[in-house]
């Protein structure tokens, strides 16, 4: 079992860093807002922060937890979240690795969990077949989003907060108005557990990764069975949007992590300027209003 992190220049392809230090497998990895430290989750029972350039442990995050399946940083940087096989999410000051608020509510092992854009809040996937949105200060649950069949792997605020997605072993993902704890779209297509999910910058876009070996887009909004992007060849465990959209990284149970272009999760804008130059005509009023979700110009 490989217990490394390693950072990569994904362009050239090479690693620039490998941070060494836990003792079991790392489930989970992600930096602060300003790149300039790594948080990893691991099943050792704990999360580390890291000054990735120099490989330096900078904080310990630990205590009789059971394995950690995720740990994230808040949007400010100053807190890390980790959500945990005992079914609880802590919040951590990083810094002073102290926690500050302990969420508890679901019944089974927390698989992953995100802070809202604003970082006010925190949505939680657990294998209880729910996820859960919190006030993480009040340590209050405000919201249980509920209708999977299966265990939830996967959950992702918008990027304006307004919705969450979530991603389930029965094959599907939900679109939700949270605040009302209502279903707004199901996706479905995947064939086997839909493991990984992510809107895209403008939030009108949901990307999924599933076990069935493929990374499929779609245009929530909309009832069909998203564009299939690419085949992996291998059980898909996570796919993630770079930051403009340009870009998926893609994991699976291989050791190889892909990077594929993806010119149809961009903003709206981005997309009608790419309609632009590979259409021989100028699209339609219907056709905008179908395909862009964009009225004529």
């Amino acid at each position: 079992v490989d217990t490394t992190a390693k950072v990569w220049d994904w362009r050239s392809g090479q690693a620039i860093a490998t941070l060494t230090g836990h003792t079991g497998t790392v489930y989970w990895v992600g930096f602060n807002p300003d790149g300039t430290r790594l948080v990893t989750a691991s099943t050792d029972g704990s999360a580390r922060v890291w000054d990735w350039r120099s490989g330096a442990q900078v904080a310990l995050l630990t205590g009789d937890f059971g394995k950690i399946y995720c740990a994230a940083f808040s949007p400010d940087g100053e807190h890390v979240l980790t959500a945990s096989a005992d079914g609880v999410v802590r919040v951590w000051n990083w810094r002073a690795q102290t926690i500050e608020a302990t969420l508890t509510g679901h019944t089974d092992a927390v698989n992953r969990a995100a802070f809202s854009p604003d970082g006010k809040y925190i949505v939680s996937a657990s294998s209880d077949f729910s996820a859960i949105v919190w006030d993480w200060r009040a340590q209050q649950s405000v919201a249980t989003l509920t209708g999977h069949n299966a265990q939830v792997f996967d959950a992702r605020f918008s990027p304006d907060g307004a919705y969450v997605v979530t991603g389930s072993v029965d094959g599907t993902a939900r679109v939700w108005d949270w605040h009302s704890a209502t279903t707004l779209q199901i996706l479905t297509g995947h064939s086997a557990p839909l493991v990984s999910v992510a809107f895209s910058p403008d939030g009108t876009l949901v990307v999924t990764g599933s076990w069935d070996q493929t990374v499929r887009v779609w245009g929530w909004q909309s009832v069909d069975t998203g564009l299939q992007l690419t085949d992996l060849g291998a059980r898909v465990l996570s796919a993630t949007l770079y930051s403009d959209g340009s870009t998926i990284a893609v994991s699976g149970d291989t050791p190889t992590v892909y990077v594929y272009a993806c010119e149809l999760c961009g903003s709206t804008k981005d997309l009608i300027a790419l309609a632009d130059t590979r259409v021989t005509r100028q699209l339609t009023d219907e056709e905008r209003r179908q395909f862009l979700h964009a009225a004529s110009p």
